[in-house]
């Protein structure tokens, strides 16, 4: 994945320091010696006298970037930030030869604006020299004048709500609902996007799901009060984006306590939305909601029950972000080298295939090379043909397991999941050298009912994780009813194996730093997963208090004892409730954490919604390091990230978990419901009116995680789109010395 790390916006007083700093980066970073040479020569003609300039001068900051691709320096980039006229300007891209001619150097500048961008620069200028200057035009630059060195300037801008540039039509509209389990009123009612192509047609977001719903307000008892929006309106100023609606019931009805309000939304970048206070009819912005005009649609190819709201443009860079965000990434292109040097098999099977996507995020695959005519002790040039290797996990790939989850374990990988097939009386494990082989591998009870009296029914959401030197599975039990579910750990005795059962301790019930339980009577706990950051262990689990009312389930987050898991170090506290009609649909349910580590950041997955066809995946994430007893540190996305609409006949995916397989890829286990289109007769049929969906029970599926070109995390990329059927086979020639 191709990233850009800040190394120091800073100005030294003393520039020998800064000069200083500058070596010691480019010896950090430069490690292969042709690349370090490259890069030094660049750095002695160019950098050092440039940085000494503006040092000198203290003029403006000047920031020095490394592009990192797959953890290899290839290239660095110089930029400064001019405050007073809001420019920026990239002094030097240098990129190793052979990753330009990859492509590579149009997502560096990319992310380079990016950065400026965020400094607050609305045009970013250069003054290429005269080989480079194809490229930039490629890259949206144009000609602008004279640079200070004498040379001509090119500059493109940045297209933003209050500034020039090109742009594009966005939709907004609201939905008309579908059966109840399918599309249900309180998710039809709420903002949906489109954008709007140059031939008319129109590409719905998100699956044709809504990206902005109104928020549930809690009662005097804790309750929550769920709402839905109607009649939105789009519109922008110096302040960012707003979004204004009428609040209703999610029934359709008035909503009589906002009599005389709007609802209001806020957001800088058309994917991320805060509801402010409700505004009042009488402020200046809810005139100008009134007196908002009806959308012309004529023309348009309007999405599938759409109820058009509004026509609003946006900058051309912010609809390739909800492009990016809201659609799901198609593979391209599959590329190797033209040539490769090997000695041995060994050597050819390190060779990695880099896979394209369609919003310019790239993945490295194994190829399965078709090598047996090379002969290893002879020298000479060797045409190849490979296919790039693809697991297929056909749907479902358990049935009747929920809540799945592989975790991998002194070289093997254990599956592991609810058994619905016995109603929940049972925990089996499953063990194989592969991802794969788990789909067949033997599966055998380490937990029942049978067992501990204080476990005596309903074994749910087992999770494997490995702590310090010990392997725990965490799981929910109760002696009896489901009203006294509550969460428990049990550990692997030392040297003992996974599929014994007798090498497991008796599971522990999670209780607090004084000994007492997590939860009392009035509810339950269940789903606890765990999470490092920093040297700190975090507990996350779901929630529910039953008395004196039914609050619903929400997410509580504690620090944890590493030594025993079982045992908490903080107060429990709430980290999120179910307040978006995706997370409210048919219950007042989140539940099912899971957390993965990418980029810097902690993102935490959980299910919402009630365990049938509504269920759905949304995600909360936070930096590594900051303090995650702090929910204002958690940054939650506006809508799920995996739906009943993301993937074709899987109906309620959720209660998810990852895997990081040995080629360093992310895998999403989950469970949803098979389903198909039936009549009333029971037929099987899709293109019958009045037919209906049969929903099968829950089972357990496995899907690669892509992410994307902002490393944000895509769950519904399915194996035709992760891997494009006409591009599966490469070739190169290997070269036997």
């Amino acid at each position: 994945m191709l990233r850009l790390t800040p190394f120091g916006l800073t100005w030294p007083e003393d520039w020998k320091l800064f000069c200083r700093l500058m070596e010691a980066y480019l010896q950090e970073v430069c490690t292969p010696e042709d690349c370090r040479r490259e890069i030094a020569e660049l750095h002695d003609a160019q950098l050092t006298a440039g940085l000494i300039r503006q040092s000198l001068r203290k003029q403006n900051p000047y920031c020095v970037t490394k592009i990192l691709l797959d953890d290899r320096c290839i290239g660095l980039i110089t930029y400064d930030y001019r405050e007073a006229s809001r420019q920026g300007f990239v002094n030097n891209l240098f990129i190793l030869p052979e990753m330009r001619r990859q492509g590579h150097g149009s997502g560096a500048l990319t992310l380079a604006q990016r950065h400026l961008r965020q400094l607050g620069a609305h045009a970013v200028s250069l003054a290429p020299e005269t080989d480079a200057i194809p490229f930039y035009l490629h890259n949206g630059f144009a000609p602008d004048g004279i640079s200070e060195r004498g040379v001509p300037r090119y500059t493109r801008l940045f297209a933003s709500p209050n500034k020039g540039g090109s742009s594009m039509k966005l939709l907004y509209y609201t939905r008309h609902p579908l059966e109840d389990t399918i599309y249900a009123p309180r998710l039809a009612d709420s903002l949906h996007l489109a954008l709007i192509e140059q031939d008319g047609s129109c590409t719905p977001l998100l699956h044709n799901s809504g990206i902005v719903y109104a928020r549930a307000v809690p009662g005097p008892d804790g309750v929550l009060h769920p709402y839905s929006l109607a009649q939105p309106w789009m519109t922008h100023d110096e302040n960012g984006w707003h979004v204004l609606a009428r609040r209703i019931e999610v029934d359709g009805s008035p909503d009589v306590t906002s009599d005389g309000h709007l609802l209001h939304f806020t957001s800088t970048d058309l994917i991320h939305y805060t509801e402010q206070p409700l505004l009042p009819d009488t402020a200046p912005l809810a005139a100008a909601y009134t007196a908002r005009s009806t959308a012309d649609t004529d023309g348009l190819d309007l999405p599938e029950g759409c109820i058009p709201c509004g026509i609003i443009d946006v900058p051309e860079d912010a609809a390739a972000r909800l492009r990016c965000r809201f659609t799901t990434p198609v593979n391209v292109a599959n590329d190797v080298p033209a040539e490769v040097e090997a000695a041995s098999p060994a050597d050819l099977a390190a060779l990695r295939a880099v896979a394209r996507y369609s919003d310019g995020s790239t993945v490295q695959k194994r190829v399965d090379w078709c090598a047996d005519h090379i002969d290893w002790s002879k020298p000479g040039r060797y045409p190849i043909e490979g296919r790039i290797h693809q697991d297929r996990y056909e749907f479902p790939m358990a049935q009747h397991k929920a809540d799945p989850a592989i975790c991998r374990w002194n070289g093997k990988y254990y599956f592991i999941s609810t058994n619905d097939l016995d109603n929940n009386h049972t925990i089996f494990i499953r063990e194989s050298d592969t991802i794969s082989g788990l789909a067949t591998a033997q599966q055998v009870c380490i937990l029942d009912t049978t067992m501990y009296p204080h476990l005596g029914n309903l074994l749910w959401a087992p999770e494997l994780h490995i702590i310090g030197d010990r392997l725990y599975c965490f799981h929910a039990g109760t002696p009896g009813p489901f009203v006294q579910e509550q969460s428990h750990v049990m550990v692997l005795r030392k040297g003992g194996h996974p599929l014994k059962a007798a090498d497991w301790e008796m599971s522990r019930r999670v209780c607090k730093a004084d000994g007492s339980p997590i939860y009392d009577e009035r509810g339950i706990t269940l789903d606890m997963t765990v999470f490092w950051s920093g040297s700190r262990l975090y507990a996350v689990w779901s929630q529910r208090q039953f008395q004196p009312v039914d609050q619903g389930a929400w997410l509580f987050i504690a620090e944890t004892d590493p030594e025993n898991p079982w045992q908490l170090k903080t107060e429990p506290q709430v980290l999120t409730v179910p307040e978006y009609g995706w997370e409210n649909n048919h219950t007042f349910v989140v539940e099912g954490p899971f957390a993965l580590y990418r980029g810097g950041k902690i993102l935490l997955t959980y299910s919402g919604a009630l365990v049938d066809a509504t269920y759905t995946v949304g995600l909360m994430s936070i930096d590594d390091g900051a303090d995650p007893l702090d929910p204002a540190n958690w940054t939650k996305e506006n809508c799920p990230l995996l739906s009943s609409r993301s993937v074709p006949g899987e109906y309620g995916p959720g209660h998810n978990a990852y895997v990081t397989d040995e080629d360093g890829l992310v895998w999403n286990t989950y469970h949803a419901r098979p389903g198909i289109q039936a009549t009333q007769q029971g037929s099987s049929s899709a293109a019958l009116p009045g037919s209906k969906i049969l929903f099968g029970a829950r089972s357990s599926g496995i899907r690669r995680v892509h992410f994307n070109v902002e490393d944000f995390p895509i769950l519904d990329m399915t194996e035709e789109l992760d891997l494009k059927p006409e591009l599966t086979w490469v070739q190169t020639v290997v070269i036997v010395k």
